[in-house]
């Protein structure tokens, strides 16, 4: 939610601009012109976005800014462990005969697109 100090008698209108809100992916992010509430609409996927930089403006009824300068409001996009590994082809190992219970034979490599922890 976003709210304007100047916000004593309800005449205030707000919006946003910028990247998912006025810009695409466009209507990712609305708002609630009369009481600042700003809504999610979609799914957001840190694999395609991280991070998006949205700005919020008040303005009265005679469309004037009732506020010095927009507010800069910052979403990043927490990852979810939701993509399957990729594993290096060709891996190969081997062990010699008679070696002792629980030789490391090989190491696996596998990598994902999931932000690591």
């Amino acid at each position: 939610k976003i709210q304007s100090d100047n916000d004593t008698q309800g005449h205030i209108e707000y919006s946003i601009r910028g990247q998912g809100a006025t810009e695409e992916p466009k209507n990712l992010f609305t708002i609630d012109p009369k009481n600042g509430y700003i809504r999610i609409n979609n799914i957001l996927d840190r694999e395609k976005q991280s991070h998006y930089t949205i700005y919020g403006m008040a303005k009265n009824m005679h469309n004037l800014s009732v506020e010095l300068q927009e507010i800069t409001i910052n979403f990043t996009v927490e990852d979810q462990n939701d993509c399957p590994p990729v594993f290096k082809m060709n891996q190969a190992g081997s062990v010699h005969e008679l070696s002792i219970k629980e030789t490391e034979v090989m190491q696996i490599i596998a990598t994902d697109d999931d932000e690591p922890r």
